[in-house]
């Protein structure tokens, strides 16, 4: 994606982000923290809300979300789609 799109995002690494502006951190396809790298210490931040969204039931989630979408169906993508439709959300 990032080959053919890349210019349509900002990408940054994660030392690129001062974790003093982080309020919220959004964990996509994955439950665990081993998965995020040098970004699971964001989970951690005072004050940051953590939301996920996640097709993967597999397990104990080692990640504690304030906000969670997670079901075995399909694809995160899927989730989102759904819950986009639901919100009745039009995508440009």
């Amino acid at each position: 994606f990032l080959a053919l799109h890349g210019e349509a995002l900002q990408v940054r690494t994660p030392a690129d982000v001062d974790p003093e502006t982080i309020t919220r951190v959004v964990v996509v396809d994955t439950p665990s923290r081993k998965r995020l790298g040098p970004a699971a210490e964001w989970l951690d931040l005072p004050e940051v809300e953590v939301h996920l969204w996640d097709h993967h039931l597999d397990g104990q989630p080692s990640i504690q979300a304030d906000w969670a979408r997670q079901e075995r169906w399909g694809s995160t993508c899927s989730l989102l789609a759904q819950e986009l439709k639901a919100w009745e959300v039009t995508l440009t």
